[in-house]
């Protein structure tokens, strides 16, 4: 997360993060996790303008988590949406990067039996959600 503070104070981003209180078990490969999670963070931050928001929030269901990053971008249009997770696709000519850190990330999520999803509307930015299978404890 520090990576991620110092980013957002960069650009004068507000990062707000919400938690959960209860003890979930997920069985993962955390270093992949947290490969997707830098990459739709470093996402948000980076498309966000600067002193607007970027918000993580988690929730918790009986068998799901579902953690999802909000951005404050200019949104992506229904057409860029179908392409989003396909390689080498990139919608900005402004920006670096090579096009693969989204699939990357859906294929980290799939192999973890989850799903990466995105909503977005045109000048309202859009959210990321990863969506994975929890065992609760008690």
């Amino acid at each position: 997360m520090l990576k991620w503070q110092r980013l957002h104070h960069e650009r004068n981003i507000p990062l707000s993060t919400d938690s959960i209180s209860e003890t979930s078990v997920v069985s993962i490969d955390a270093p992949r996790i947290q490969q997707v999670l830098s990459i739709l963070l470093d996402n948000a931050i980076k498309y966000s303008p600067p002193d607007l928001p970027v918000e993580v929030s988690v929730k918790l269901s009986d068998s799901l988590i579902s953690i999802s990053i909000k951005d404050s971008g200019k949104g992506i249009s229904a057409t860029e949406i179908e392409n989003i997770f396909e390689r080498f696709v990139r919608f900005s000519k402004h920006n670096q990067g090579l096009g693969l850190g989204l699939p990357v990330a859906k294929a980290i999520i799939e192999a973890h039996g989850g799903k990466i999803t995105v909503e977005s509307v045109l000048g309202e930015g859009s959210i990321f959600s990863v969506t994975l299978h929890i065992e609760q404890t008690q």
